[in-house]
């Protein structure tokens, strides 16, 4: 089995594809599928044990430990520690891909995925974007906090393997805001000539502040009940904004003003595509969860494309940017037995990275003039299958594909 691309990205144009897998990312012609260029974490420099001598007790307590870890470990806690590239953006002049691993945070040239810097930060980033003139790297941590340094700094060229320079360089970074639970998704948006950030938090809280001085809070959108995954802004609307998340609803703001337009209902469009084998309930006999992994937007034809995790099923939305209003347009299914993980838009390619394929790891789809979708009559997405995957040899150095919805709070019940 191949290793499934856990994040992409495309350029506005749609002539480039970024894709996460494993520790590398990599960058395709989208056109022709041809390998451009890749990126792969350094190896981590690990600093030798101190040894001393042991007491009796110890050397008994040593034992018992190593016979505890000859049991099985949980799957999950084995996943945690996978070295993984988690997250992709672009800057918005596109020169730069930003990319996201445990505490680290990477900037690489986009041309040929060189890197220009990396820096540590007090907690794992869960998000990350720039600023609208890309002079700031605006950067969410799973504790709540952001964060925002220079996109390109000059003391930050290099990783260093120092662990004591590391934290030094962690601790010089202080936070801009904060959430009181895990922060999901951001985003920077303008309005009047001014920035804001928007934060999304695992709390079902929709923050908008002022950017830079984040401290002032414009106003709070709500209007969720469960956790909130996905925040994009409309490019043809500046100031709409879809959520998602754990809710059976999407919902469309105007951020500017905090007026919720419309929530629009998805369960009756996902509710045949939900399996027990990744959808949990509630409880026995209540619906399967849904869980929104992406949402993204495509400019040209006024419409946004919609992932539930762990389906394989994309919704296609028509967007009326002077209601506000959500419609149901298309539905967009992959082949039996496979899943989506990722999407990514350009202004007429929709492409999606692809689970449970060995024939292809990703789909991609051109948008015809009329506002349809088929998939490429090409041999991109083969080329990209057969330059970009790596073979599956351990499951518990595997990253983990569909943790959206451990986002979701259990009550005791």
């Amino acid at each position: 089995m191949k290793h499934p691309f856990h994040a992409i990205i495309t350029d506005a144009a749609g002539k480039h594809l970024f894709a996460a897998v494993s520790a590398s990312v990599k960058k395709f012609n989208i056109e022709t599928g041809a390998l451009e260029a890749t990126y792969t974490l350094p190896a981590p420099v690990e600093a030798p044990p101190k040894k001393k001598a042991k007491t009796t007790d110890e050397a008994k307590d040593t034992e018992e430990s190593n016979k505890e870890k000859q049991q099985p470990a949980k799957a999950s806690n084995a996943q945690e520690g996978v070295r993984a590239i988690r997250t992709l953006a672009l800057s918005r002049n596109e020169k730069y891909l930003i990319g996201t691993e445990s505490k680290s945070v990477y900037v690489l040239n986009a041309s040929d995925l060189s890197l220009i810097s990396a820096r540590t930060f007090p907690k794992r980033p869960s998000s990350v974007t720039t600023s609208i003139d890309d002079s700031d790297l605006v950067v969410g941590d799973k504790f709540g906090d952001v964060y925002s340094v220079p996109l390109l700094a000059t003391d930050a060229l290099v990783l260093s393997s120092s662990e004591a320079a590391k934290e030094a360089q962690s601790a010089s970074i202080q936070p801009i805001l904060g959430h009181v639970s895990m922060l999901v998704d951001i985003q920077i948006a303008e309005a009047d000539g001014k920035q804001y950030v928007i934060t999304a938090d695992r709390d079902e809280h929709i923050r908008v502040s002022k950017f830079p001085q984040a401290y002032i809070i414009d106003r709070w959108l709500f209007g969720h009940t469960e956790f909130v995954s996905e925040l994009t802004l409309v490019p043809w609307k500046p100031e709409l904004l879809l959520s998602g998340g754990g809710d059976d609803f999407l919902a469309v703001w105007n951020w500017t003003t905090g007026a919720l337009l419309q929530k629009f209902e998805i369960r009756s469009l996902l509710a045949t595509h939900l399996t027990e084998e990744y959808h949990t309930a509630l409880r026995k006999g209540s619906d399967l969860e849904i869980s929104i992994s992406r949402i993204v937007a495509l400019p040209k034809y006024k419409q946004v494309a919609v992932l539930a995790e762990a389906t394989n099923v994309i919704l296609i939305l028509e967007l009326d940017a002077e209601s506000g209003s959500l419609k149901h347009l298309h539905t967009l299914q992959g082949a039996e037995g496979t899943r989506f993980i990722d999407l990514a838009a350009s202004e007429d390619k929709l492409v999606a990275s692809v689970d449970g394929a060995e024939a292809s790891l990703v789909s991609i789809y051109e948008v015809t003039e009329s506002g349809k979708y088929k998939l490429a009559e090409n041999e991109a997405s083969s080329s990209i299958t057969k330059d970009g995957s790596l073979e599956k040899t351990d499951a518990d150095q595997e990253y983990p594909l569909y943790g959206i919805k451990h986002l979701r709070k259990r009550g005791e019940f």
